[in-house]
């Protein structure tokens, strides 16, 4: 998939010329959408999803780098999910220790932008997204 795809709801040149920095990472098929993942050159990631306000209208959150390489270094070796994460030490740490439903899912677009980068697989099992380290079961 190319990045203009992305913005296929936006005009040429349009689309593609308003994130020039941004090399495109990857798609992820979530539960109730596509997230598309974008690299930018300091290794910070745009994660960017449709939204229902109007055809060409975008949600984009930034997950920086340094947060998506400390749930790298945590998630080795096991399985675990957005809610197996939380309790974590080091989690709260990279992320601050919050909680709530933003705080879950600003984990979980970190898990989106490691899974679009090759470092994670997810499946669903049930109503739950399970993300395992690539190359392990």
């Amino acid at each position: 998939m190319s990045e203009a795809s992305v913005f296929s709801t936006m005009s040429e040149p349009e689309g593609p010329s308003l994130f020039p920095a941004l090399a495109f990472v990857g798609v992820v098929k979530a539960v109730r959408q596509e997230y598309r993942i974008f690299r930018s050159a300091n290794g910070d990631h745009a994660v960017i999803s449709p939204s229902n306000r109007g055809s060409s209208s975008f949600h984009m959150t930034i997950v920086s780098k340094a947060k998506a390489e400390s749930l790298k270094r945590i998630a080795v070796g096991k399985s675990f999910t957005t809610a197996s994460l939380e309790n974590d030490p080091r989690v709260r740490e990279a992320f601050g220790d919050e909680s709530g439903p933003g705080w879950r899912f600003d984990i979980l677009l970190a898990l989106y932008a490691l899974t679009a980068s090759g470092h994670l697989d997810m499946r669903r099992s049930g109503r739950k997204l399970v993300f395992t380290p690539k190359g392990e079961k």
